[in-house]
């Protein structure tokens, strides 16, 4: 789960830094410092004739140029925060910016393609291809996957909660472990006298070398443990538990192994 998070975190990271470099070269093929060469340049690669003419007909009279830079400024800023947010402690509510971010972003560049297919195409010569620019598709794309691992963030924060369920605790009283937690899943965690073979180790002479193993199932909300020692391992109230067989005890159960006392939580 944490490696997938990791994975998770990394490609919407990337997809907002993707986006957020290609962002930047609209606004610098707008800018006369580099010339009109790069210009030329930088509007094949992502559309920005289509671009500035399509803000221009929105814009009524305002100057597009500024417009497109605004826009894109405001595109770039959501995509730093999505890019540091994923990266926060809590980052359900950060994700869900990053959700925003890629709708906001899927749905302009969506709609600028549309234009550019449909609108532009319908003319007096009829359909014929007209350049988008990669970039279009780019950001498109960045838009979807920011959509995407952004939700997968925010399901895998929440399976935690839903996976903390399926898990008991075994909390020690005295002895050894007190104080401990340990958690008990369908995996059955042994209590013994040999480290080889046991996952909770108690030196005392009491205790067999696989005295009991416990298992906690999730669907009942009942604890399964099967004694296999010679000694016994007996509740509170001195019933000792059959031995290898199955003993079901509920939550809040105590039993001692030893002199070793421990409760199922």
């Amino acid at each position: 789960m944490k490696n997938k998070g990791l994975l998770f975190k990394i490609l919407a990271c990337a997809f907002a830094c993707i986006s957020l470099f290609t962002y930047f070269l609209p606004i610098l093929a707008s800018s006369e410092f580099f010339g009109s060469s790069y210009k030329i340049t930088a509007a094949k690669i992502f559309g920005m004739d289509e671009l500035e003419e399509l803000v221009g007909y929105a814009s009524s009279g305002i100057n597009y140029i500024t417009l497109i830079k605004v826009i894109l400024v405001i595109l770039i800023i959501l995509n730093i925060v999505s890019a540091i947010s994923v990266w926060w402690p809590k980052v359900k509510m950060q994700c869900l910016a990053g959700v925003l971010n890629g709708f906001i972003q899927t749905g302009l560049w969506g709609f600028f393609l549309v234009y550019v297919w449909i609108v532009k195409n319908n003319s007096e010569y009829g359909l014929e291809f007209v350049h988008v620019g990669v970039g279009t598709y780019l950001f498109i794309i960045c838009g979807l996957g920011l959509i995407i691992f952004n939700v997968l963030l925010i399901m895998q924060q929440e399976s935690p909660a839903a996976e903390e369920t399926s898990i008991g605790r075994l909390i020690g009283l005295t002895g050894e472990y007190a104080g401990a937690k340990i958690p008990i899943g369908k995996e059955p965690v042994v209590i013994g006298r040999d480290q080889h073979c046991s996952n909770i180790i108690l030196q005392n002479n009491q205790v067999s070398r696989q005295h009991c193993s416990i298992v906690y199932d999730a669907n009942r909300k009942l604890y399964i443990v099967r004694d296999f020692s010679s000694n016994g391992t007996f509740l509170e109230n001195g019933t000792r538990l059959n031995p290898n067989q199955v003993n079901e005890l509920p939550a809040g159960t105590q039993f001692r192994v030893g002199t070793n006392k421990f409760m199922l939580q």
